[in-house]
């Protein structure tokens, strides 16, 4: 799958601090603000990697109980390969958009089997 290069703010934002690195205690603060920067975009890259992995088990699903000929396999394909880091706004609420959309057609074609979604999150036995 084709991933996206990553956007970050931290330069920019470091940037704008470089004249605090004149002085120890600005070179002190310059550090923290860039260690605090560096740990929230990971953690939110790693929020957004798990959100996107959730959606993708779910479409899986959705794809097994559709038939092989089935014209939404392709929407589901495509929505598949849009899933990547980093995602903006727009391209969120487009992807939710199409989500839904694909939802009431899904929901005309399939009826997933009792149990069916608790069995894809369920822990692979060791």
């Amino acid at each position: 799958m084709y991933k996206k290069q990553s956007i970050s703010i931290t330069p920019k934002a470091l940037h704008l601090l470089q004249a605090l690195k004149g002085t120890q205690t600005g070179a002190a603060i310059y550090e923290h603000v860039q260690d605090i920067l560096e740990d929230f975009e990971s953690g939110a890259q790693a929020t957004q990697q798990a959100y996107l992995e959730l959606i993708q088990v779910l479409l899986e699903e959705f794809a097994k109980q559709l038939p092989a000929d089935s014209p939404l396999l392709i929407h589901l394909k495509l929505i598949k390969m849009r899933l990547a880091l980093p995602l903006g706004v727009s391209e969120i609420r487009a992807i939710g958009e199409q989500v839904r959309n694909l939802s009431r057609k899904l929901s005309e074609e399939i009826t997933l089997p009792p149990g069916a979604l608790e069995e894809a999150f369920r822990e692979p036995a060791p």
